[in-house]
């Protein structure tokens, strides 16, 4: 148990699940400039650089994109052929964790859709642990 939160419970989708996400949206209301300076603390400040190495990196990254509105079959539309957002990275760049996810709202006729597209390093995760993680979070 971690923070008065069944880790079991969350992960299976259970109502610890909602406290677990609850208290993660606390965390991150708390941080100052919603996190925006954290890169200049911890690799350009020397006082405060030295301070934040001694903290274990994460080793997920999650990035959400924004909300984007989907094709609407007006007059202009997204070519269906183009590049999505969160795709044709060069997948020789290393990651900065050992899992990172993109996600990204579309708003489209039938409504809001979350979507993610998940990396990972695939000498310390397999697939298959990947795809549970993300089944879990659904």
């Amino acid at each position: 148990m971690r923070a008065g939160v069944d880790v079991a419970e969350a992960l299976a989708g259970g109502p610890a699940l909602g406290r677990a996400l609850k208290l993660i949206k606390e965390q991150l209301r708390g941080v100052p400039n919603n996190g925006l300076g954290y890169g200049l603390l911890r690799y350009l400040n020397r006082q405060t650089g030295s301070q934040l190495a001694k903290f274990a990196a994460p080793q997920i990254g999650f990035n959400y994109l924004g909300r984007f509105a989907g094709a609407s079959g007006a007059d202009w539309a997204r070519a269906p052929e183009a590049v999505r957002l969160g795709e044709g990275g060069d997948a020789a760049m290393p990651l900065a964790h050992c899992i990172e996810v993109n996600a990204l709202t579309i708003e489209d006729a039938e409504g809001a859709k979350l979507t993610a597209n998940w990396s990972w390093a695939p000498r310390l995760v397999t697939e298959a642990e990947v795809r549970d993680l993300a089944r879990a979070l659904v």
